[in-house]
């Protein structure tokens, strides 16, 4: 037997460019058994392969004769996240600058820093914090900061009413 017809024997169909696209059962089929090898909670990730398990689920209520290309064309890309702002000047941001860009989109280190520059949050606090908690804490803030301005803003305003 030749090196040559061996090769041919194994090669897939991409190898010698007839490459076909894939059908959309074709691909719920194999979501399926990766689910399926995700399940076992020890050496799997049970949380991915539910999700890979409703994807496939989604993907069989399609026509089954659709291609793959045409059953996802319809679907969008995600939004893109906003720019977060300069580190430099995370001090000067007003709170309606803050509010705009707090998102569970951002990285824990972009809140952090905020975080620490903005309000002058530990960061060795936050570092054991989930990303929510995070998020949380900065939320919070921003209602601290609110809540005085409001505060000062009625003293001001009462203390020009009183007769001196």
């Amino acid at each position: 037997m030749s090196k040559d017809r061996d090769h041919s024997q194994t090669s897939s169909p991409r190898d010698k460019g007839q490459s076909r696209e894939l059908s959309v059962s074709e691909v719920s089929r194999f979501l399926k058994r990766l689910a399926k090898f995700y399940h076992d909670p020890i050496t799997g990730n049970p949380a991915l392969s539910e999700a890979l398990a409703e994807l496939a689920s989604a993907l069989g209520r399609r026509k089954g004769g659709m291609k793959f290309s045409e059953a996802v064309a319809g679907l969008s890309a995600p939004p893109k996240r906003s720019p977060f702002p300069d580190l430099s000047r995370l001090k000067d941001l007003e709170l309606e600058e803050v509010k705009k860009i707090l998102s569970p989109d951002i990285k824990k280190s972009d809140l952090m820093e905020l975080g620490v520059e903005r309000f002058a949050i530990s960061r060795s606090r936050m570092m054991h914090l989930t990303t929510e908690q995070v998020l949380d804490t900065i939320k919070s803030a921003v209602r601290n900061e609110e809540s005085l301005s409001s505060i000062s803003r009625e003293a001001q305003r009462s203390g020009s009413q009183r007769p001196s």
